[in-house]
């Protein structure tokens, strides 16, 4: 059977001096550059869509997500024992979590990729794939699972249930708040604005899926969960992760939002739904469904629970002041 690197070889005419493993992809050391080989695990149809979307991108100017290196026949993917297959230019190492200057970048990044989807056209034979306004439903099936495990929970049989049960009302309270937030915003007709106007968005946004090269280049990497939506859904999880690794600081929130909000200015309406993103006690919910509905045994769930707590404090006082900054900021 042809190794990896035969089928880079045959189908991408490339000398293959080294191949490795790199989490869930091959790095490929050529005799012309650095590769990244991975596969389309999500089907021809979604590889289509992300492939339309980073053309589309590369034309109005943002090239720092990599593009598909084309195959020998000029198709954008090699079909690789009946699995279509991806190979793009390697982008340096993941961003540094602990450096403000790499996530100040990794902002103004994000920004630029959101102002240059603006109105990406989607011909009919691309898959669209969109998340058609899904996070109402998803806050209400989460507070559902959360009120199932607190009424569960009324006679703990151990310190973690006694703990989610001293602050059940806590998470009621911060999971109603968002959730009634969101009812109450744009977020509704944002989305149908979507259907007129494409809005592309990453839909993974961490530090991993950020790359630094030599030259300090920021690259915004992984199509794999691209997907047309709002665009406050990256800046959520983008301030969530950054803000996360430093102590949910106002001043470099407010550092991260101007140089996102320089590339792609935050309209009012999105506001509102940007708060109620950042308030809901995802980590807390996730915790209590993984052990009361997966079964995650009771050490591992005491061990994120205890850094889901420290976080969601700091995060709940944040959110809180962060707000009233945020809505001046954007009037």
């Amino acid at each position: 059977m042809p190794t990896n690197a035969q089928h880079i070889e045959t189908h991408w005419g490339l000398q293959v001096l080294e191949l490795e493993p790199f989490g869930p992809v091959f790095k490929v050391t050529a005799t012309d550059g650095i590769y990244c080989f991975k596969r389309g695990k999500h089907g021809r149809g979604r590889l289509g869509f992300d492939h339309h979307a980073i053309e589309c991108l590369a034309e109005k100017g943002f090239h720092d997500t990599p593009r598909f290196c084309h195959t020998l026949d000029g198709a954008p993917w090699a079909e690789i024992e009946e699995e279509p297959w991806v190979l793009t230019p390697w982008t340096g190492r993941t961003l540094d979590v602990g450096s403000r200057g790499e996530w100040l970048q990794a902002a103004a990044q994000l920004g630029r990729f959101h102002h240059a989807s603006h109105g990406m056209e989607m011909p009919d034979d691309v898959k669209r794939v969109a998340f058609s306004g899904k996070w109402l439903a998803r806050f209400a099936e989460r507070n559902e699972e959360l009120h199932a495990s607190l009424a569960a929970f009324t006679s703990p049989r151990n310190g973690f249930e006694a703990e989610v049960v001293q602050m059940a009302d806590e998470l009621r309270g911060l999971a109603a708040y968002a959730t009634v937030m969101l009812q109450h915003s744009a977020y509704e007709q944002m989305v149908q604005d979507i259907e007129n106007s494409a809005t592309l968005v990453h839909g993974n946004v961490k530090a991993e899926n950020f790359t630094v090269d030599e030259s300090g280049r920021v690259c915004l990497i992984d199509f794999d969960s691209f997907r047309l939506d709002v665009w406050v859904q990256d800046v959520s999880d983008f301030l969530s992760n950054a803000l996360a690794a430093h102590g949910w600081s106002q001043e470099f929130a407010c550092e991260l939002f101007e140089a996102y909000h320089a590339k792609r200015p935050l309209r009012p309406q999105e506001a509102p739904v940007l708060i109620a993103l950042l308030a809901y006690p995802y980590r807390a919910v996730k915790v209590i469904h993984k052990y009361h509905h997966e079964g995650r045994s009771l050490e591992k769930t005491l061990r994120k629970w205890q850094r889901t707590l420290h976080d969601l404090n700091s995060q709940k006082v944040f959110v809180k002041e962060w707000a009233s900054w945020l809505e001046k900021r954007v009037q």
